[in-house]
């Protein structure tokens, strides 16, 4: 396999608040081929506890796209397997497929399946994988059974054979566009719109514990789903009457199967009459919890980060991450170590630069590193990331001027 390496030293931003611990080395960036054709594009990246993360993405045929995927392991891409071939599949820049693994072995995939009565029609499909390398049949997770959109999903394996998802469900929208809810004065009609909802799938093709979580959400943004112990937690962009649209947060306690009270993961005041396409991710190790999100607020682009040590049950005072150059589509990671790896895509640079930034295990922030160049069209999609044995592997979409995926290991530990 051919293998580029690339020294990347040290940016240090500034006007950052939040402490900062400063690198003293520069981190190996090793440029790695992946299993991908040109033409591809939209990686998702999926990592347990085996270090050996799962890579799905789209791969152009003839009639439409088939879904692929293959691991990452000891330095080597397995063979990629086909999940599912179609010509209806709903494509979209920011919300794509995503594979699932437990105990280091893909079991299942969710996609997004186009149906009858709109452009923005379809429904989540999720579908488990067998011992024998074959797929079940795709299971439907909503039973609303309306012509409206359903996406944006986060899904985590539960065991061998459950999957809890969580999904943008626009079932009370009515058919309606973005562009078309009802006002009250000078109030939004919160009755049609979007919502946030959850359930268990089983491998037999059931369907269990479906709930609302929220009545009124932002229409597209990613949400972001992390186990921590015994509990859940969901990140997703929620939206009010007055068109306040800051990151939200809720817990689900997997013993008695509820949701708490969503509550604002900071009270940015973030008001835009439109979904910017750009949700918040979060992610766990223990009861170490690190949220990230994007905000527009007091129109200035700037991404954040908050800690939680309980859980996710409560989290502390949001830091700024990027000295204040962000377009957001960020990312985040908690290592083996003990520590989390933040990322961001800039704004005002030419080309966009992808960036990271580091959480030790002290609590302390360490500057900001640039890993790699990024078209900041939306065609680039969202950069994904996972540990493995080696560093942390990235992934992202190259639009220009034929689509491809891009993949980068990065050796934090040299």
């Amino acid at each position: 396999m051919m293998k580029k390496y690339i020294l990347i030293f040290v940016v240090v931003l500034t006007g950052i608040s939040c402490s900062v611990q400063h690198s003293e080395f520069p981190l190996k960036i090793e440029v790695i081929e992946n299993p991908s054709i040109e033409g591809s594009r939209y990686p998702f990246i999926r990592q347990d506890e085996s270090l050996n993360p799962a890579m799905s993405w789209f791969t152009p045929v003839d009639d439409g796209y088939k879904i692929e995927f293959a691991q990452y392991q000891d330095g080597t891409w397995s063979s990629p397997e086909i999940i599912v071939e179609s010509s209806s599949f709903f494509v979209n820049w920011a919300d794509f497929p995503s594979i699932v693994t437990f105990e280091g072995k893909p079991i299942a995939a969710h996609w997004l399946k186009k149906i009858e009565g709109g452009t923005y029609a379809y429904n989540v499909e999720v579908a488990f994988r067998n011992a024998d390398g074959s797929w079940n049949d795709p299971i439907v997770p909503h039973s609303d059974g309306t012509p409206t959109e359903h996406g944006f999903v986060s899904i985590l394996a539960l065991d061998q054979d459950r999957v809890f998802a969580v999904w943008l469900d626009g079932r009370n929208m009515k058919g309606m566009s973005h562009g078309e809810m009802s006002q009250k004065a000078d109030l939004v009609d919160l009755s049609t719109a979007m919502t946030l909802r959850s359930a268990i799938i089983h491998r037999d093709g059931s369907v269990s514990d479906e709930h609302e979580i929220d009545s009124a959400v932002c229409e597209c943004c990613q949400t972001s789903l992390t186990k921590a112990n015994n509990r859940l937690i969901v990140v997703y962009r929620n939206r009010t009457e007055h068109e306040i649209r800051d990151v939200y947060y809720s817990v689900y306690d997997l013993e008695y199967g509820e949701w708490n009270e969503p509550q604002p993961l900071a009270n940015d005041g973030w008001e835009i009459g439109g979904c910017p396409v750009n949700g918040p991710q979060i992610h766990a190790n223990g009861d170490e919890v690190t949220a990230v999100w994007f905000t527009g607020a007091d129109d200035l682009s700037r991404s954040f980060m908050a800690r939680s040590d309980d859980g996710g049950l409560t989290f502390g005072d949001a830091q700024q991450i990027d000295g204040g150059s962000s377009m957001g589509r960020v990312g985040v990671l908690s290592t083996s170590d003990g520590s989390t790896w933040m990322s961001w895509v800039s704004t005002g640079e030419n080309p966009a630069k992808i960036y990271l930034r580091k959480v030790g295990v002290d609590g302390l922030i360490e500057d900001a590193i640039q890993v790699a160049e990024i078209n900041a069209s939306r065609g680039s999609g969202f950069p994904k990331m996972a540990e493995t044995e080696n560093g942390i592997l990235m992934a992202w979409t190259s639009p220009n001027p034929t689509s491809k995926i891009n993949s980068i290991l990065i050796h934090v530990d040299e």
